[in-house]
This record gives C-alpha cells, sequence and structure tokens, in this order.
C-alpha cells in the first residue's frame, strides 16, 4: 500500500532550509519536499515516499488526492526541485453492485461489465422485480454508482382482481400469475355469461387490469335446432337448415310444415335457443290439379291451367295468345296469388298481315291477278298497292284490309297509264337537245306542256307534248323564246358621269322582268335596276340608284407638311358634300381638321387650310431674363393656340420659378415668367481671372446665403498681395461671379523687384536720352509701368548754340 503523507509538515522551515542549502545540480529531493498538485477539483501538496535523486522518478496515487479517481501521478526530482504530472489521473469506473428497489421488492445488482465514470447502462426491471417491465439506468459518476428506477412500468400480481361483467352476469377473475405491464391473459366468455362463446382479453396497464369482451358474441342456433311450427291448422315439428346468428333471424321452407305452401318461415334465435317463428312469408302455390282457370279473348273463351305447380307470388310466362283466340299473336302469362290463378293477356294483340300472309285475287283492266301485302299490315288497318303490278299497262291504286291476319280487297281504281311529271323524252330546242317532262299530269290520249329550260337552259316558255298509253311525245316547240342570261345579255346605264355595264342579277325568261343592284354594277350607289328581257334582248325600263354617302370612319390619304398618312371621316357625309378629317392623324405636329370631299362612298382629301401646327422641343424662342438674353424650347408638344407652363430651369438651372409659354401655328412666345434667380450659400465658389492669366484661385463667399444680384467686394490683396483695390463679387443665378478690372499691379522694377499699383520711382531723363536733363517719373497702374517723362528739358552741349 501506498505510505501516508508525514503526519505535520512545518513548510516554511522546509523552505528555509531548502533556501540555505547551496544550489547544486546534484541535490536530492527529500520526504519533507513536496509540490502542489491538482486532480479534478481537488489540490494538495504530496511528497515522495522515498528521497530521490536528481534525475530520479516515482508515483503518487490519485485517489490520495481525489478519491474519485484512479491511476498514478508522476513524481520527478530535479536539482533538488520537485514536480508532480497529474495527466495519468482518470475518473474511477465503477464495477461494483447496490441495493435497488422495485415495487416491493428489493434485489443487489451492478452493471455486467465495469463502467467509466459518466456513462449510463440499462438494466431491466424485471432482474429486480418480475412483475414490472422496461428498463432502469445505472449512472456511473467518479466510481459511485447509483440506479434511476423511474422508467420502470408496475404489473399486475396474482393477487390483483377484476370483475367481468357481461349480459347481467358477473364474474370476478385474477391472474394465474404475475403480469408485467402490457402482458395479455385469456377467460372463456362462457364461464362469465353461458349464453355467450368466444374469449375474453385481460391486459395488465401500469398494474391495472383492462377487459376487452369485443370477442365474445351470444351463442348461435346451430343447424338441427328443433322447434313447433302452426300453418293452416296444421302443427310439425321443423329444424333449422343453417345457423342463426344470435339475435337475428333464419328461414326454413314452408313446405316443411305443408307441401302445399310455399314461401319461409322465419325463426329468432336468442342465446342459442329459437324464441319465435312466423308464417306471414308462407303462401298457398297454384296446382295443376287446381280448377282450371276460364280466360276469354277476342270473343272467345278457353280454360287453362298452370304446366307445373306454380308458387305463390310468381308467373308462368310466354304461354301462346293462339292457345286463347287463332286470330291472336303474342304470349300471355299466369299469377299465382296465394292459391288464386290470374291470367294477364296484355300481350295479346290481333294478328298482323305481311308478306307470308296468303293474297287476294284483283282485276284491272281485263287483267286479273293475285296479290299480297309486301310490308306488314295491323289487324283493321289498310294496305295500298299499284295497279300496274296486277296490269302494267294500267295505273291508279289497289287498297287492301288485314284483319286478324286475313286480308281481303277494299277497292281497286285503275285505268291506262298517263303520262307523269318524272316521264320524259327527248325534245331539241335551237338544235340544243334535251329531257322534256310534262310540268303535270297528261291523260292517255291528251295533249300538255313541258319546260322549255328542261332542254336548252337558254330558253324560256313551254312546248306542247303528247301522251300515249303513258309514253311522252313533243307536238309543237315554236313557242320556246331565247331567255337574258348574266353571261349573255347586257345593256349600259350612266350613273353620275360615268358610264357602267348592267348585266342580270339572275336568268331572266322571255317576256318578264328582274332586277340588278346597283352596288353590284358600281360601288358606291345603292338601289335597283329594273331590266327587261324580249327574246334574249336586255333593256332598262327603270333606273333607282342613289349615291351612297361617306360613313363616319372611313379612311382617306392625305400629305400634310411632307407627311404622308391615314385620316378618318369624323362624321358620316353625303355624297357630293364636304367632311372633315382630323389633321393630328396625318402629322402628330398639327391640330385642326381638314376638309374631304364625299361622291358616291369615295373621299378625297380638300383644303389643309384648318391644320394648325403644334410647338414641340424643337421650337425654340428667346427672351430677357435679368438684362441676358435667354432661349427656351417646350420640354412637351403644345398645341396652336394654347399655352404651357414650365420650370425656369429649362432655360437656366439657376434660376426657380415658372415661365409660360404660347405657341401659334408652330411658333413659341414667352407670356409671362416668375423666374427668380438662385440665392448663393456659403458653400459656392467663386473663380476669376485677369487678362493675363495670373488670377486663378476659389474664393469662400463669407456671407451664409447671398441674394441673386447681391454684390459685395473683396480686396485684391487676397488674390496677390502686390494687387490693390477690390474684386467686385455678384451672386447670379445661385453662381458667384468677380469683376478684377479695379486690381491694380504688381509691376516689374529694373532691378527685379516689384512694385504695387500706385507706387512710383524716378529716374534720370538723361537714361533716356543723353541730351535731356530732369527727372521721369514711374508710376506702377494695373501692372503696367507708365512713364511721365514731362518733367524731362533739352540741356546744353557742345554742338549747340545760344539763341
Amino acid at each position: 500500500a501506498d505510505a501516508a503523507a508525514p503526519a505535520s509538515v512545518d513548510i516554511l522551515a522546509v523552505a528555509e532550509s531548502v533556501a540555505s542549502q547551496e544550489a547544486s545540480a546534484e541535490a536530492k529531493c527529500t520526504t519533507v519536499v513536496g509540490t502542489l498538485v491538482a486532480v479534478g477539483g481537488a489540490s494538495k501538496v504530496i511528497y515522495p515516499q522515498a528521497e530521490l535523486e536528481s534525475g530520479g522518478s516515482a508515483t503518487y496515487l490519485c485517489g490520495d488526492v481525489n478519491s474519485g479517481f484512479e491511476g498514478n501521478i508522476a513524481l520527478t526530482c530535479t536539482a533538488g526541485a520537485l514536480k508532480g504530472n497529474a495527466d495519468s489521473c482518470a475518473p474511477k469506473s465503477c464495477d461494483g453492485t447496490i441495493s435497488v428497489d422495485v415495487g416491493t421488492q428489493t434485489a443487489t445488482v451492478g452493471p455486467d461489465t465495469a463502467m467509466l465514470s459518466g456513462t449510463t447502462r440499462a438494466k431491466a426491471c424485471s432482474s429486480v422485480n418480475v412483475a414490472y417491465s422496461d428498463d432502469f439506468l445505472f449512472s456511473c459518476s467518479y466510481g459511485t454508482l447509483t440506479a434511476d428506477i423511474s422508467s420502470c412500468k408496475p404489473g399486475c400480481l396474482t393477487s390483483t382482481v377484476v370483475t367481468l361483467n357481461m349480459s347481467g352476469s358477473s364474474q370476478e377473475w385474477r391472474p394465474s400469475a404475475d403480469m408485467s405491464s402490457g402482458a395479455k391473459e385469456t377467460a372463456d366468455c362462457a364461464s362469465v355469461n353461458n349464453g355467450y362463446e368466444g374469449t375474453v382479453e385481460i391486459t395488465c396497464f401500469f398494474g391495472v387490469l383492462s377487459v376487452n369482451m369485443a370477442k365474445c358474441q351470444a351463442k348461435s342456433c346451430p343447424v338441427g335446432t328443433t322447434f313447433d311450427v302452426t300453418l293452416s291448422g296444421s302443427t310439425a315439428q321443423v329444424s333449422t337448415t343453417a345457423v342463426i346468428t344470435s339475435g337475428l333471424t333464419g328461414t326454413i321452407p314452408c313446405s316443411n310444415v305443408n307441401a302445399a305452401y310455399s314461401g319461409d318461415i322465419i325463426a329468432s334465435c336468442v342465446q342459442g335457443i329459437i324464441i319465435s317463428s312466423r308464417v306471414e312469408g308462407c303462401s298457398r302455390q297454384c296446382l295443376t290439379t287446381d280448377t282450371p282457370l276460364s280466360v276469354e279473348l277476342g270473343g272467345s273463351t278457353a280454360q287453362v291451367t298452370p304446366t307445373a305447380n306454380l308458387q305463390s307470388g310468381s308467373r308462368e310466362y310466354d304461354r301462346s295468345c293462339g292457345d286463347l283466340n287463332g286470330g291472336f299473336d303474342g304470349v300471355f302469362s299466369l299469377v299465382c296469388a296465394n292459391g288464386a290463378l290470374s291470367a294477364e293477356i296484355g300481350g295479346c294483340a290481333e294478328k298482323n298481315c305481311g308478306p307470308m300472309t296468303a293474297g287476294v285475287s284483283v282485276t284491272a283492266e281485263g287483267t286479273t291477278k293475285t296479290i299480297g301485302a309486301t310490308a306488314d299490315v295491323a289487324s283493321g288497318d289498310k294496305y295500298q298497292t299499284l295497279c300496274e303490278y296486277v296490269n302494267p299497262q294500267t295505273t291508279g291504286i289497289v287498297e287492301m284490309q288485314c284483319y286478324r291476319g286475313e286480308l281481303s280487297v277494299v277497292s281497286a281504281v285503275c285505268r291506262l297509264n298517263p303520262c307523269e311529271p318524272w316521264d320524259f323524252t327527248i325534245a331539241t330546242v335551237d338544235g340544243i337537245s334535251g329531257l322534256a317532262k310534262p310540268m303535270e299530269q297528261i291523260l292517255s290520249g291528251n295533249t300538255g306542256v313541258g319546260s322549255c329550260s328542261d332542254v336548252n337552259i337558254e330558253y324560256s316558255g313551254t312546248m306542247e307534248l303528247g301522251c300515249v298509253k303513258g309514253l311522252v311525245t313533243v307536238t309543237d316547240t315554236s313557242t320556246c323564246k331565247r331567255t337574258c342570261s348574266v353571261y349573255a345579255s347586257s345593256v349600259e346605264v350612266t350613273l353620275g358621269s360615268d358610264r357602267y355595264t348592267v348585266v342580270p342579277a339572275d336568268r331572266i325568261a322571255h317576256a318578264d322582268s328582274g332586277t340588278q343592284e346597283c352596288s353590284v354594277v358600281a360601288s358606291g350607289w345603292s338601289g335597283d335596276i329594273d331590266l327587261y328581257c324580249d327574246d334574249g334582248a336586255l333593256s332598262i325600263t327603270d333606273t333607282n340608284c342613289t349615291a351612297d354617302p361617306c360613313e363616319a370612319g372611313m379612311p382617306v390619304t392625305a400629305t400634310l407638311d411632307g407627311v404622308l398618312g391615314y385620316a378618318v371621316l369624323i362624321s358620316t357625309t353625303e355624297s357630293g358634300k364636304t367632311g372633315t378629317a382630323s389633321c393630328n392623324a396625318i402629322n402628330p405636329r398639327y391640330t385642326g381638321n381638314f376638309t374631304v370631299q364625299c361622291f358616291a362612298k369615295r373621299l378625297t382629301a380638300g383644303s389643309m387650310s384648318g391644320c394648325m401646327s403644334s410647338c414641340d422641343s424643337s421650337v425654340i424662342t428667346t427672351f430677357v431674363l435679368d438684362g441676358v438674353n435667354k432661349t427656351v424650347a417646350p420640354v412637351s408638344m403644345i398645341v396652336s393656340g394654347e399655352s404651357a407652363s414650365q420650370s425656369c430651369d429649362t432655360t437656366d438651372s439657376g434660376y426657380t420659378g415658372e415661365i409660360v409659354l404660347a405657341c401659334e401655328q408652330g411658333s413659341a412666345t414667352v407670356v409671362s415668367n416668375t423666374c427668380a434667380g438662385k440665392g448663393c450659400t456659403r458653400d459656392k465658389l467663386a473663380s476669376g481671372a485677369s487678362s493675363d492669366g495670373i488670377l486663378d484661385s476659389d474664393f469662400d463667399v463669407e456671407n451664409a446665403t447671398i441674394n441673386h444680384l447681391d454684390t459685395w467686394n473683396v480686396s485684391c490683396t487676397t488674390v496677390n498681395p502686390l494687387y490693390l483695390g477690390d474684386i467686385t463679387m455678384q451672386c447670379f443665378a445661385g453662381q458667384v461671379t468677380m469683376d478684377l478690372s479695379d486690381c491694380g499691379g504688381p509691376c516689374a522694377k529694373p532691378d527685379g523687384s516689384s512694385m504695387v499699383h500706385g507706387e512710383f520711382y524716378t529716374t534720370n531723363c538723361s537714361d533716356i536720352n543723353p541730351l535731356f536733363g530732369g527727372l521721369v517719373n514711374n508710376t506702377c497702374v494695373k501692372g503696367d509701368l507708365r512713364l511721365d517723362d514731362s518733367q524731362c528739358l533739352p540741356g546744353c552741349g557742345p554742338d549747340l548754340t545760344r539763341t
């Protein structure tokens, strides 16, 4: 075992002792020399268990510093100084057991294998108490093992009781063994109530027993369950032929009680017992041995019986109506109603006649023949056929009648064949051959007429036709006259000042009238032209043509100021009258209307004098603003005769207010303006230069705000200390301007120095001309050195004579 640290150590004394020792690389670490080590959240001064040579090492248990840790602290000695390294210390794991309580049971349990500190591990709750389900959790913290059983779900013990209730019966039930939560057991439903079958399902939920009786159901009545039934005075014992569910009903054939009856007996089952039966569904049958039924049809009576026993409410179908009366077709039905037999004869109908019915004898113009119906004929109806089927040279109608499948002749009106409108012969009119047909029936041996146009479309009128035993003959075509057609006949007409060719709208027969629309002859005209045809010659009997007006919206082409465009008529204008159209539609720069002429629904452009030119941005005008000529143009189009306002900054960005421009025939003028120049603020700068280009500086405006046109002076020395005078500053339309004209100097002296404006110096006149005496004044005037030699006087030299 590890040795314990000294019971009592005077650290100060040890420190003084160590400090008093002479430093040596060979110094040892004695058992009284310690070092402070931290493990987890605990710190402790530890000592070697034996003296260590310099460079030697030893270990110290981590648990002696912090009981929740395991492993060793590494101790090293260097020149008498002890150091400890706790990097190998780790939290203690858990590998033991603890006592755990689950419900009423206690057990000593632990994890199957060691657990690292800070981890958890699940274990079945049933390992402590078999009546509990799910898992509880082991937790390991620095070697201490704990258990959390909050997730364990309680089960149900054999002492737990639940009452089973079923249709008035009840019984207590207990588990045969302890049940875990979620476990299930079953019980026989009959053990609770003998009238039921199936199983009861009991489930344990967290110590509570829950009952589910959904699978319990009342007992059915099995096949062969017997009971007594009375039917029509007879009582018999019958058995069920199928299982009947409790609470429901089943059926047994009525014939099981009485063979003369059909239908079903209804039996009710409750918990395996037939408690009642009903015979309302039993009905007596109609037997083949019963008395026959008398049935009357079409005046005849017949006796009938079913071909087999017929149940009540049923029918025997498809009995032939001919069995009741030979003059009838169709089928009838026998109906049985509780032993009473009846017949439904609505499907019986008198026999019709048809192609298979025997024919009758008919005579036409001496010829006799047997004929019949070629189609079905209802009994009582009449049937007609042509006489030509009896004698091909005759015409007329043979009428027959059908009665219960037999034909008889009612009448036969036959005569020799006439010529009908569908009969024809070949005829020729003006060299053209075609088919000539009677316009109406012509009796044999008589004459009639046919249409000339049937033979030759270019002719009208009628020709004479004859008829011999149905054959058509042509007797005379001289009455056929030529028609006036669209492609063969025409005539001229004058509309306005123009002549036009008129043709008929449709073919006009000889000696007949027709019309043609004026609009077909000439566009722009309405009405009709009346025409007359005389054997192919067309003539005009009346002209009723009227020139059409020009409708509003009709287009017209015009050129305005070199621009070709389209406009529309503003309002409907009568032919021969003048209308108007918009100038703007031709040229967007113009307003007003120009005139157009209308004639027969046609328009031509007239005078453009009504068109007024507008003013757009290309139209520039001038006006005077603060004594300065300014130019301005409309920012948007102004219609001629109107005015518009726009901002003053459209002529000069230094102005505010509005300018009113007026437009007249493409020329703009300034009517009025409220333009005001913008002021100058302190942040504005002014620039200027004198004529010699040396002034090129920016000047701050000293005033906070300066009104438009206000002036002030700034000393010229602000530009150049050699300059005298004042610079005149002015605010104009938001900009600062300078007038440097009053700034004077500097001037350069001959010796290279400078002099200011107004300064002067003197030189001898002889410097200019050696014959003169006196002084010359040299004055600096605004940078210009001016010489005043008015004081120079000529002197006397050796070459001059005095006078």
